[in-house]
């Protein structure tokens, strides 16, 4: 049996990855005989440790009662991230599923620069998360990319627009390693958009 593709949509938040994700598992599922799945960092599935990220990412007073540095929750990315590397992404890939995958390693280096994490840790985090998936990188990863966010984000315009940047200037770095791809989704128009990922699919 081969093993399944990885596909990687990333961006960062208000750009419309997960609906964006969401419709492309949908659309693949349909139109090719793999089996395809969708899965998110750092998780939306309850009980599981990505999801518990997620909370204290964004509301460490209530889950720990103070501010987390954001070295730490990179740290906390990382955890996530493996554990279901390990245990839900390669066990599929290896048995054939095709994954589709909203957000990668890019989001954990991306946001951690422009919340100051220190550069040298967010570094040895990438090479920690990158020996986690072993032989497998992704088949494309596709950028998406807004003029502004799509939607209400807890980040300034100006913090956004820093995102974006440091996005582009890593799609850049890493398109000699796999194939990457900017795909703009307009106003919110996820049909162009989903087209456009789906034409370079084989």
């Amino acid at each position: 049996m081969s093993r399944g593709k990885l596909i990687v949509v990333e961006g960062p938040d208000g750009v419309g990855k997960t609906t964006l994700s969401l419709q492309l598992v949908a659309a693949l599922n349909q139109r090719v005989a793999e089996r395809w799945e969708c899965f998110s960092f750092p998780g939306r599935v309850e009980r599981t440790l990505g999801h518990l990220v997620y909370r204290v990412h964004h509301d460490p007073i209530e889950v720990v009662g103070r501010a987390v540095s954001p070295e730490a929750i990179q740290v906390l990315h990382l955890a996530a991230h493996a554990d279901a590397i390990k245990q839900d992404i390669l066990p599929k890939l290896y048995d054939g599923t095709s994954i589709v995958l909203d957000r990668y390693w890019w989001s954990m280096y991306v946001y951690g620069i422009v919340n100051k994490a220190s550069s040298r840790l967010l570094n040895k985090l990438v090479e920690a998360e990158q020996d986690a998936w072993a032989d497998v990188t992704p088949h494309r990863c596709f950028l998406i990319e807004t003029e502004r966010p799509l939607g209400t984000v807890t980040l300034s315009l100006e913090q956004w627009q820093e995102l974006k940047r440091r996005y582009h200037q890593l799609e850049g770095d890493e398109s000699g390693r796999y194939p990457t791809m900017i795909v703009h989704n307009a106003d919110g128009q996820a049909e162009q958009a989903l087209e456009a990922m789906l034409n370079l699919i084989p």
